[in-house]
């Protein structure tokens, strides 16, 4: 399965009630006839379908197959045949579609070795990524895992006392005499490098623990990362990484080399690169780079789609599966057409929500190298999108916020898991990951997750260690706060928040685009 069949399986939840599955399967290709399912799958394949697509079928759906030029079944989808019935509570439909899109995520890993932790690669981005093992709770069940070292890893937690835990670890069947592990062992507050060489048991002791810590550890255990890269592997990945990022750094079109507003020819190779491997884009290259497009062919409410080759964009369209890193719209404004974004790069001239004449931000656009294409609204959207009530609803304190740092992640993550995350990273790194960054700056970790924790817990002001106490008392964990809904009129210290592709959304939403229906501008990420 790949992510085409998770877009098709959304998709039919969606048309289904409105009759448009069967005309878009006959498009597409797809035959409702399965019997040849066992012939045109390997063992593992076969395992994948048959535990996800059973996991739907539990709830009343059909099976459909796509069959491609050589007659050989390309991908599997299951879709309701009535969603009401199908899918009869938010439990019933949370659990099939994140085990529908685990196996995709399963199968898309397969694909992409050097985006898989398990597998032996050699250097490449972001393989310096420590991967979650899992977290033993005092007294619990083992945690029992293989690596490409060791055959069998089994780890527990003890209580030693009132402000001491102790970790075993035992490992065996050492595969090579020269291979390692080492892991990166947490709570939301303390953090262990551990390094394993032999077959045997090894301890680490947590001691001087407070409250707070006992709390976390009690609800939550030790958290085990185990590094994907050998050490100097990993140096060579954050080296490498590097290069997709460090370049123009400031709005200086004139400055030259990696001081300038655009991506430097290093940038450029290397993110070509790494969106080639990690979501199969392989960029072409064109005899015609730019083009002049009439402002008459322009609508009012049609989007921009804009990707920079800055490292950014590159990491939100892995992660959110979209072909774009960045989203603005145009409006007709007294005869004059403008381009409206929420924006905060350092390449860019001015910062926050802003709107700007369509001269002015081509011209800016081309000294921070963005890659920009127009989708048009259709023509019901354009007909139905209403601009002065857009404008109005812009310039009545909307304008001039800051950038939607708030829900910046909060627009990509919607599951628990790690359905929503690319394959190498962990979703219960994230909650370490930012305590980390707290010690050095809280401010950035307020800004990106603090202050909006702080809203789903109904509280103000907690910190990361806080936060994780809080939830355990609320029956939470943090990854299930980072699954609830961002509400969209949130009001945070500086103001309500929107990251680009939310502040267009919610532009279309007060233009009248989706006419009644209900929904959260902030949920919406560049795809």
């Amino acid at each position: 399965m790949r992510a085409s069949t998770v877009i098709l399986f959304v998709a039919c939840l969606a048309l289904s009630q409105a009759g448009l599955v069967e005309e878009m399967i006959q498009q597409h290709g797809f035959l409702g006839d399965s019997s040849k399912l066992d012939e045109t799958f390997n063992t593992t394949d076969l395992r994948v379908i048959k535990e996800y697509m059973e996991s739907v079928n539990e709830f009343g759906g059909k099976k459909l197959e796509r069959v491609d030029e050589e007659n050989q079944t390309a991908h599997t989808i299951v879709y309701p045949t009535n969603i009401e019935d199908g899918f009869s509570s938010e439990e019933s439909y949370k659990a099939a579609f994140e085990r529908l899109r685990a196996g995709s995520l399963d199968t898309l890993a397969a694909e992409q070795t050097n985006f898989v932790c398990e597998t032996e690669y050699g250097p490449d981005y972001f393989r310096m990524a420590p991967q979650f093992k899992g977290a033993p709770l005092i007294g619990g069940a083992a945690v029992e895992f293989e690596t490409p070292c060791f055959k069998s890893n089994t780890v527990t937690l003890a209580q030693k006392d009132d402000s001491t835990v102790v970790l075993t670890f035992k490992t065996s069947g050492k595969k090579s005499v020269l291979c390692y592990d080492w892991y990166l062992i947490s709570n939301i507050q303390h953090f262990h490098v551990e390094s394993v060489f032999m077959s045997k048991s090894h301890t680490v002791e947590f001691k001087d623990l407070n409250a707070s810590d006992m709390a976390d550890i009690k609800a939550f255990g030790i958290r085990l990362f185990r590094f994907c890269d050998g050490y100097k592997n990993a140096l060579i990945d954050v080296i490498q990484t590097a290069k997709m990022f460090l370049g123009g750094i400031t709005d200086k079109p004139y400055l030259p080399g990696p001081f300038g507003s655009a991506p430097t020819g290093y940038m450029t190779e290397n993110n070509k690169k790494f969106l080639k491997e990690a979501i199969k884009w392989d960029m072409e290259e064109r005899e015609i780079e730019d083009v002049d497009i009439p402002k008459e062919a322009i609508k009012s409410g049609d989007m921009l789609a804009i990707f920079r080759l800055d490292g950014l964009d590159e990491i939100i369209m892995w992660g959110t599966g979209s072909h774009s890193g960045h989203t603005a719209m145009c409006m007709w404004i007294d005869d004059e057409l403008h381009v409206f974004e929420s924006q905060d790069g350092w390449y860019w001239p001015k910062h926050g929500i802003q709107m700007n004449p369509w001269d002015t931000w081509v011209k800016n656009a081309r000294a921070a190298g963005f890659h920009v294409a127009v989708l048009p609204l259709s023509d019901e959207a354009s007909k139905n999108f209403d601009v002065d009530k857009a404008y109005k609803w812009f310039k009545n304190g909307i304008e001039g916020l800051p950038y939607g740092y708030h829900n910046f992640l909060f627009s990509w993550i919607d599951l628990t898991g790690d359905a929503n995350m690319p394959p190498i990273l962990s979703l219960d790194f994230l909650s370490p990951a930012f305590a980390v960054v707290e010690k050095i700056s809280p401010a950035t970790t307020s800004s990106f997750l603090g202050e909006a924790l702080n809203k789903r817990l109904g509280t103000t002001g907690l910190k990361m260690a806080e936060l994780s106490a809080e939830a355990a008392k609320q029956g939470k964990t943090m990854n299930d706060l980072y699954a609830m809904v961002e509400v969209e009129g949130w009001e945070y210290s500086d103001g309500m928040s929107y990251v680009c592709s939310c502040f267009v959304t919610a532009m279309w939403k007060q233009g009248g685009v989706f006419g009644d229906l209900k929904l959260n501008a902030t949920e919406f990420s560049p795809k």
